[in-house]
């Protein structure tokens, strides 16, 4: 019997699970009323912003998909869906109209200005596919809607999704404020594909699909890429979290999976957003003895290995989150050798050279950050995958669609398997090192789960 990733097999092989608490944030009443019968009512969307050479992909949006899981009798999956004999199922769409994605993102957040930058491999993507009429003759659509990185925004979000024409989400990276603009979209019936959560809430969805490794994943990724990499049992460890939900999660799964590792960890120091010196943390650690750090932070990354540098402290530094191509190019010699994990293939990926070839075609090549526009390209394979699968558009067909996708390789994510009760599309990640000499992250390995 197979056991769903994040459910509990039961005596017929269905999923059962209790539905634990959430915060005040995603509760119903935050959330306001549910908006699942609403009609999503004719938008107009322009794909993104134009290329450099002023292309760029337009249209109106169809209503709203209706609503449904699979197995309501209007599910059809594969290409023959695409074609025209017979009436199509209600709120489907037709070839040659078009399918709406929302691109959820914080584009007003504090890392908005990157965020758009590195769109720039999704529409590149995007270009190519409608230049070649679409997917199953239908355009595709990208809204892009912004969660404002907080928690309030991702319900505002979400509820513009709901009332936008989409027929799908795509909730891109982010902290807090993906969790809560999934969670309000789940509630609401909504297909939507996620950057990655934190429990308890993706083990209450059902209508929301992972696309990388959720938080404690990683953590208990990265205690084994401590152990077997790092030589971790024969130093101690530090810690340094960033005070947010989605790195806690992952620090503290981290520290609990330590000692199955045979990891000693000899201190944790919490650090805030916007924070701008390290120093005290690093004392502590230091005087703990911790000659291994690992780091559950982003930007924080640049302040810690300059504080460490003046402070001639030289541990083993390795971690998650931060090992992004554009931090790599602004910390330059700080970041030398430090390694880590990350939910996406570097550029020694075999499929690096055909995202340049397209980003070229299209104008949307931006040589000084190709790592992260790798990564946006990889987004938009994921969301061509997925609506290959799922004409024509109902939600049924979005669900059914997206469940019938098994060990999905593009070589820019983790493989991705999803099936009925199966919501986690993969739990492994990338083993990186800093840094090729244009300040691109060098590749350690395969994607894994766990390290040997």
């Amino acid at each position: 019997m197979n056991t769903p990733r994040n459910g509990v097999s039961t005596a017929d092989g269905t999923s059962s699970l209790a539905d634990p608490a959430v915060s005040d944030a995603t509760s119903p009443a935050a959330v306001g009323p549910s908006l699942e019968d609403e009609s999503a009512g004719p938008a107009t969307a322009t794909a993104g912003p134009p290329s450099e050479d002023g292309a760029g992909t337009s249209g109106a949006a169809d209503s709203g998909a209706a609503s449904g899981r699979p197995g309501d009798g209007s599910a059809t999956t594969g290409p023959a869906a695409g074609g025209s004999a017979g009436p199509l199922p209600e709120g489907a769409v037709a070839p040659g109209e078009p399918v709406v994605v929302s691109y959820v993102a914080g584009f007003s957040g504090p890392y908005g200005s990157i965020i758009s930058e590195a769109l720039n491999g999704l529409y590149a993507w995007l270009d190519e596919i409608n230049g070649q009429g679409g997917i199953l003759g239908r355009p595709v659509v990208i809204k892009e809607v912004d969660h404002r990185e907080s928690a309030a925004g991702g319900v505002s979000a979400c509820k513009e999704v709901l009332s936008n024409g989409s027929h799908l989400a795509f909730l891109a990276i982010g902290i807090d404020a993906v969790i809560t603009a999934t969670d309000c979209l789940d509630r609401n019936g909504f297909p939507s594909l996620y950057f990655a959560s934190a429990e308890p809430f993706y083990r209450r969805w059902r209508h929301s699909y992972s696309v990388t490794a959720n938080a404690e994943d990683v953590g208990r990724a990265l205690a084994s890429f401590v152990e077997h990499r790092l030589d971790g049992r024969r130093h101690p460890v530090g810690v340094i979290v960033l005070n947010g939900l989605q790195t806690k999660a992952t620090a503290d799964a981290f520290v609990d999976d330590a000692a199955a590792h045979g990891l000693d960890v000899v201190g944790i120091e919490s650090v805030e957003f916007n924070q701008t010196s390290f120093v005290p943390e690093l004392q502590r650690l230091r005087e703990a003895g911790a000659e291994i750090v690992t780091m559950f932070v982003t930007a924080e990354v640049l302040g810690i290995l300059r504080d460490a540098r003046a402070m001639r402290y030289q541990p083993e530094f390795t971690g998650m989150g931060y090992t992004f191509d554009f931090l790599a190019a602004a910390a330059r010699d700080l970041m030398s050798g430090v390694s880590g994990v990350r939910i996406y293939a570097t550029i020694d990926s075999p499929a690096f050279p055909e995202f340049t070839r397209l980003a070229d075609k299209h104008g949307r090549r931006k040589r000084a950050f190709d790592g992260d526009h790798f990564f946006t390209y990889g987004y938009g394979l994921v969301i061509g995958r997925v609506l290959e699968a799922s004409a024509p558009y109902t939600r049924a067909s979005l669900f059914a669609g997206i469940e019938s996708i098994e060990n999905y390789d593009n070589q820019v994510d983790a493989p991705i398997t999803w099936g009925p009760g199966d919501y986690i599309g993969t739990s492994a990640v990338f083993p990186v090192v800093c840094c090729r000499p244009d300040w691109a992250w060098k590749s350690l390995g395969p994607a894994a789960e766990q390290f040997g």
